[in-house]
């Protein structure tokens, strides 16, 4: 068995609805933890090297989402607790490394949620560690295409877990549908469950864009009918989520995947003419008109020449 360094690490065998492991988690976010999601007042001092400096408590916490059980406090040197999990006799702690001395886990204080997430900034580290450890997650799944993220946003493999999300988006006839779905047509939730079964069967590259801050679905965007070097963009990003910028850095985040992680040389878009706000997100982001009709505005962008 692999060894780690972090406090119950041996008996850490409790396991998710994935099945994975506390030590899953680990190294899961180990790839995760950074500056922006340790403690302000230990930011300076925070290092690839020290990773879990400043994690403790949105890490047990966020523990406790997976798999339950409680959350208690070490009384530390300076006033304050660090935190860790307890799951039915099961304890550990992921974020024990951080300390040089040996923390005494006995006869703890128990921690509430409520009180340590009064604080605005920790949970919106939180929410923040969260939706990347989704993401992450998302990507171990069978058939998941790979997960990327640009400055505000996170690319994860489209899941049944956010169906009802898909269904408001598709429903939303007036400031989403009516842009991607011809004559007004209603979506059930077995429609947008067969999308998702289907889209992950086929491998398909389409990732639902999720927030930074907050973990909430922004929209989807996808590159479909790949053949030759080509391929065709399509993107809809919820009500809730418009007049954000998302559009342009969704756009301009896919056609680099395309073209840098796919090998592309052409992309193409099928733009509605009625919606102008699109065409200036599509010019933005270098996408040319080459032909248009009644229905659609036809836009393309292609690779930069090798060595430019």
């Amino acid at each position: 068995m692999k060894t780690y360094a972090f406090y119950g690490w041996e008996t850490a065998n409790v396991t998710d609805e994935r099945g994975l492991t506390p030590r899953d988690h680990y190294d899961l976010l180990s790839r995760i933890w950074c500056a922006d999601t340790c403690a302000p007042r230990m930011r300076e001092r925070w290092s690839p090297e020290d990773k879990t400096l400043g994690q403790c408590s949105i890490t047990a916490f966020l523990m406790q989402d997976i798999f339950g059980g409680d959350v208690y406090g070490v009384p530390l040197r300076d006033g304050n607790f660090h935190c860790f999990n307890d799951v039915g006799g099961c304890v550990f702690d992921l974020t024990s490394e951080q300390f040089k001395y040996a923390l005494d886990y006995e006869n703890c204080p128990l921690q509430n949620r409520e009180v340590h997430f009064a604080k605005a900034e920790k949970r919106r580290r939180y929410e923040y560690l969260k939706a990347r450890l989704e993401a992450a997650i998302a990507a171990l799944e069978p058939g998941a295409a790979s997960v990327f993220e640009s400055e505000k946003l996170l690319y994860a493999v489209v899941s049944e877990a956010l169906v009802g999300d898909y269904l408001a988006m598709m429903n939303d006839f007036e400031c989403v549908g009516r842009f991607i779905s011809a004559g007004g047509r209603t979506y059930f939730e077995a429609d947008e469950i067969e999308w998702v079964r289907k889209k992950r069967e086929a491998n398909d590259v389409v990732f639902s864009m999720l927030e930074k801050t907050t973990g909430e679905f922004v929209g989807n965007v996808e590159l479909v009918r790949r053949e030759n070097g080509e391929t065709e963009l399509g993107i809809a990003i919820t009500a809730a989520k418009q007049d954000r910028g998302y559009g342009t850095e969704a756009v301009a985040a896919i056609v680099g995947y395309g073209f840098g992680r796919l090998g592309l040389r052409r992309i193409i878009l099928r733009a509605r003419p009625y919606n102008p706000r699109a065409l200036r997100v599509y010019e933005k982001c270098g996408f040319r008109e080459y032909a248009r009709d009644a229905d659609h505005v036809y836009m393309e962008i292609a690779a930069a020449p090798d060595g430019e």
